[in-house]
Parts: C-alpha cells; sequence; structure tokens
C-alpha cells in the first residue's frame, strides 16, 4: 500500500500563519520543567 500526505503540526499552522521565524517562539502549552506532577 503507498500511502502520502502532509502533517503539520499547531505551533508550525502558528508559525507560518504570523510570519515567526523560530519555532521556540510559538508554544501553545507552555511546559513547565519545575513542576512536580502526581497522578
Amino acid at each position: 500500500m503507498i500511502t502520502s500526505g502532509f502533517g503539520v503540526g499547531i505551533e508550525r499552522l502558528i508559525l507560518f500563519l504570523i510570519n515567526e521565524h523560530d519555532i521556540r517562539n510559538v508554544v501553545v502549552i507552555p511546559r513547565d520543567t519545575n513542576e512536580i506532577i502526581e497522578p
């Protein structure tokens, strides 16, 4: 089976829409590494 596709993540889509040059400036969900998440 031959398949092809084009997948764009939300960060890359926003990067393109607002004409930003660095994907690190486009963060949808901020990641806090100092926070301990307990179940």
